[in-house]
């Protein structure tokens, strides 16, 4: 494998049958998945192909897996980035306000009764209020939206990095005639050490 390049060789000279092929899926892949992911993945291939050009310059190989993170993490990156400006500046303070209120007054809305059958499995030393306070808190509240944002940038990440890893794959072997190179783990890492001779 040339550490030069993101590219290992292919075993077999590729045939222009083979790259043609490659590049007719690599670029209906992209197209489709542009609708699919209403322009995500073209976030990811974008990131994909700078990160090429920077392992080039280092002289590094960009691996499978890796060319897989920078695309899906680009991604999500993004997701989060649009979310954040969205939410400080086209949100007005007002409803910032309002939303807080909301929050604040169902904290302080009476507690309702559990129903029947969960009081009695429910152990009467149990610390519920202590529980419900912090579930009804604006902290806790303000921490699953933030989690739930997350949670859904990580699976669009996910998702649209995919479809533009897998088009840039196929793209990249259209036109260069080899795969992304694969990861190789380093075999001394996985050789146990030497002993070392006794001093005499």
């Amino acid at each position: 494998m040339d550490a030069a390049g993101p590219l290992e060789s292919a075993p077999r000279t590729p045939t222009t049958t083979a790259k043609v092929g490659a590049v007719i899926a690599g670029t209906a892949l992209a197209v489709v998945s542009v609708f699919i992911t209403f322009g995500a993945s073209i976030i990811a291939m974008a990131a994909i192909w700078i990160g090429w050009a920077v392992a080039r310059r280092r002289a590094r190989p960009l691996t499978r897996g890796i060319s897989w993170v920078v695309g899906a993490g680009a991604v999500g990156v993004v997701v989060l980035s649009v979310f954040a400006f969205v939410l400080a500046t086209r949100v007005p303070r007002s409803e910032l306000t309002n939303f807080k209120r909301a929050v604040d007054s169902a904290a302080a809305a009476p507690q309702q009764p559990p129903p029947e059958w969960l009081r009695k499995i429910t152990p009467p030393n149990a610390q519920q209020p202590v529980v419900h306070s912090v579930v009804r808190s604006s902290v806790f509240t303000l921490w699953m939206m933030v989690m739930g944002v997350t949670f859904f940038a990580a699976l669009l990440g996910a998702y649209a990095g995919t479809l533009g890893w897998a088009a840039s794959m196929l793209l990249a072997y259209g036109a260069t005639g080899s795969w992304f190179a694969r990861g190789v783990t380093d075999p001394s890492l996985l050789t146990a050490p030497v002993p070392l001779p006794p001093r005499g």
